[in-house]
């Protein structure tokens, strides 16, 4: 009984640790995001840096409408392929439109 409190206490102690850590950590990903501003002169890393961030926003950029392109080019894909199938199946019944459309205009030339 005594060393499953102590296991329990133990492993809520180290959860806490954990989310006290997780909470104080921060993302590189929202951290590269943030401005960075100097004072005086800037360095080459600065420089370096302030030129990654802004191909890194670009990219962000150049990712989104590639991804709306993708989507559009299959969703205009799809779209033709179905009026492909639509216009094949109103030729068809136009053909027979138009031969029942002869077969009466026969009938009715050998009727008079």
């Amino acid at each position: 009984m005594k060393t499953t409190c102590i296991w329990m206490m133990s492993l809520i102690l180290i959860t806490k640790t954990k989310e006290e850590i997780m909470g104080n950590l921060k993302s590189f990903r929202e951290e590269s995001k943030r401005d960075f501003i100097t004072t005086g002169m800037p360095t080459i890393e600065q420089l370096q840096t302030g030129a990654l961030c802004r191909i890194a926003d670009a990219v962000e950029i150049m990712t989104k409408d590639r991804v709306k392109l993708e989507n559009d080019l299959n969703w205009y894909r799809e779209n033709y392929r179905n009026q492909l199938e639509r216009i094949a199946t109103l030729e068809k019944s136009r053909n027979t439109y138009k031969g029942k459309f002869n077969n009466l205009k026969k009938r009715l030339e050998e009727s008079k």
